[in-house]
């Protein structure tokens, strides 16, 4: 008579002893996963925490660009981005210092982000106009119509297009096609137009 009953109290108490062990084994993954040595940026720490995920270094990184992305473009240089262990890692050229603080802003600011180093440096702006002006060049040779005998200088990110041309449609596509070009701030068209017949 007492067997069956016996075995009534045993298989509730084998099966909680079951469910324990693999709460515990869940808990013990979720804290290995979610409470890092190191509290990350708005999560809660003290315990296993469900709903927040500690970010991989690949994962930061590509958020960080993300938010580079929003405020860096060629007219302006560019930042290379490293992460390990949640330490973030900037190099590269920005034309104005006041990038190089934003930089630092925008990467902090990203979750999981624990210090950010800030390499980047200051782009000569000699450096920047000689490399429009082979972009605007490179440009204009690729246009639509055939252009040849102009002349292009850059100082502080201006374009000054001086030459010849055969139509004033071309010259001032070619004005269009210079002022496109990602740095150009400003174009100062000067490119005079062919008598007809071809003469100067």
């Amino acid at each position: 008579m007492f067997a069956p009953r016996k075995l009534l109290l045993t298989l509730p108490a084998a099966a909680m002893v079951i469910l324990m062990a693999a709460a515990a084994g869940i808990t013990q993954k979720c804290c290995s996963v979610c409470a890092p040595q190191k509290p990350v940026a708005g999560c809660p720490t003290g315990g296993p925490i469900v709903g927040c995920m500690v970010l991989s270094d690949d994962t930061i990184r590509q958020q960080v660009e993300m938010r580079l992305r929003s405020i860096f473009d060629p007219k302006r240089g560019c930042a290379n981005v490293n992460v390990v262990n949640g330490v973030v890692c900037l190099t590269g050229s920005v034309t104005e210092i006041a990038d190089i603080e934003l930089a630092t802003f925008l990467a902090s600011s990203v979750r999981g982000v624990s210090h950010v180093c800030n390499q980047l440096t200051l782009l000569p702006k000699i450096l920047l106009d000689s490399a429009l002006v082979e972009q605007v060049t490179r440009a204009i040779g690729n246009a639509p119509y055939k252009v040849s005998g102009v002349k292009v200088d850059v100082t502080n990110g201006v374009a000054n297009l001086t030459g010849w041309v055969d139509t004033e449609y071309v010259r001032e596509q070619v004005g269009a096609i210079a002022g496109s070009v990602p740095g150009i701030g400003a174009v100062h068209n000067y490119l005079m137009v062919k008598e007809e017949g071809g003469t100067f």
